[in-house]
């Protein structure tokens, strides 16, 4: 992980409370252990119907990737929630994902 994004990572109280895990998820997430595939070549092989949730205010970045994704699943939708980050409030989040199952 780079030094400036460790460097900023260890301001936030919240990563540092995950700070156990955070190189597993590292790993998880890199390119070694998708067997050199994109998220979005591994998403195609998805076909249960899938909701993709970003939050309005996360960085644009995020919010672009989650598209990518629910565009490359067969049978993916995206919901972007305004003035949410990346981390949503489980009371603004559980009515979308309970509209997402029932409907």
């Amino acid at each position: 992980m780079p030094t400036e994004v460790v460097d900023h990572l260890a301001q936030d109280p919240a990563v540092l409370a995950s700070a156990p895990t955070i190189l597993y998820e590292y790993e998880l997430l890199s390119e070694r252990s998708r067997g050199g595939m994109t998220p979005a070549q591994q998403a195609s092989g998805v076909i249960v119907a899938t909701l993709v949730v970003a939050g309005g205010a996360s960085p644009e970045w995020m919010i672009d990737a989650c598209q990518q994704i629910a565009d490359a699943l067969p049978n993916g939708r995206l919901s972007v929630l305004e003035g949410q980050e990346h981390v949503v409030p489980p009371e603004i989040l559980a009515p979308v994902v309970t509209e997402f199952i029932t409907s």
